[in-house]
């Protein structure tokens, strides 16, 4: 294993601000089946329209992809620390800002979900480039010091601006702001069953035998 050769193998999963989306609710287990396109069910994440700010199916559906990804990145964290074996792999996790990427193309054009005054709007106030949005996960993949259960962020409204840790070592300067990733054994437990489904067999028995 590359933790053994190296002393430093890192699994890094980009979130994004987008995992605040799913708030108080967090994340739904319907949300990770697969499911009929059903009009107005919350779950169509192909179906059209809404707007950012009307945060519609698709963006929905995004934001809890982005949060499951935050919050498995955290499972793994736990898991891993406690195996030796796999204990030099670092799980960490970025988020990106406000970059200018083919997604906001891609969501006015494919879902209109997106509508041009809003991507004008917030990437007037707070938008940066794609270079620049990629440094936070930079940070994370190839940064020294980087610990197992940090999470980089921009600094500036976590928008735009340099990364700066959000997490360090799987504590949260903000809790409460990151509830979701943090979560609670329930919705823990629930997510291993939903990788379990997905990858056709129990995921913690293939980590505690790693």
């Amino acid at each position: 294993m590359a933790g053994n050769r190296t002393g430093d193998a890192r699994v890094v999963q980009q979130s994004s601000g987008a995992r605040m989306i799913p708030g108080k609710k967090g994340l739904v287990r319907e949300f990770f089946q697969k499911t009929a396109q059903v009009p107005f069910s919350g779950l169509a994440g192909d179906q059209k329209g809404g707007g950012m700010f009307g945060l519609g199916p698709a963006w929905t559906r995004y934001g809890q992809t982005k949060l499951a990804n935050s919050m498995t990145t955290e499972m793994y964290r736990e898991k891993a620390s406690q195996k030796a074996e796999i204990a030099n792999v670092k799980f960490v996790t970025a988020s990106p800002g406000l970059a200018a990427s083919e997604l906001q193309a891609t969501t006015n054009s494919t879902f209109q979900s997106m509508k041009a005054w809003e991507a004008n709007l917030v990437f007037f106030l707070a938008g940066q480039g794609v270079r620049d949005g990629s440094l936070p996960i930079t940070q994370a993949c190839f940064g020294p010091g980087v610990k197992s259960g940090d999470f980089y962020e921009p600094r500036t409204f976590t928008s735009y601006g340099l990364p700066v840790a959000i997490a360090t070592g799987g504590v949260f300067k903000n809790p409460k702001a990151d509830h979701g990733t943090i979560s609670d054994d329930t919705t823990k437990q629930m997510m291993w069953d939903v990788l379990a489904q997905a990858c056709g067999g129990e995921v913690k028995r293939r980590l505690e035998v790693a």
